[in-house]
């Protein structure tokens, strides 16, 4: 675990406006990545790997699935987002799920549980419309 080579890749992940808020974010990242199993790192190294090797492998497997026409939901998506990995695979999943919506979590970008009080109360509302949208039984 290098978590000093791993912090580096925090920008693409988490939103942030000034030093401060990066540097704390910086910080929490090196805590949790510390008390983190060996199987976090194996399985995001696995993704990555797959990404890095073919691309185009999640938009295979999206359009292998089904249209699930009639389900209903919502995808949050952060507002700046990478393209790549999130912004591009949101309008993917939203085409097999025409009835679901998208949402774009605001000075969000792929990690809102790391961004903040702002990020985490969007996020707590798209919940909340759901719960409200869709009558649980």
């Amino acid at each position: 675990r290098n978590c000093e080579e791993m912090s580096k890749l925090l920008g693409d992940y988490a939103y942030r406006e000034d030093l401060e808020q990066i540097n704390a974010t910086d910080d929490l990242f090196k805590d949790i990545a510390l008390r983190e199993p060996a199987a976090f790192f194996e399985h995001a190294t696995f993704h990555c790997k797959r990404i890095e090797e073919d691309i185009m492998e999640r938009t295979r497997m999206y359009q292998s699935f089904e249209c699930l026409e009639d389900m209903k939901g919502i995808i949050a998506c952060g507002a700046f987002a990478p393209d790549m990995w999130t912004s591009e695979s949101s309008l993917r999943l939203h085409a097999l799920l025409p009835e679901t919506s998208i949402q774009y979590i605001g000075m969000g970008k792929s990690c809102w549980a790391m961004e903040g009080t702002l990020q985490a109360l969007q996020v707590s509302k798209l919940i909340g419309n759901c719960f409200k949208r869709f009558k649980l039984r």
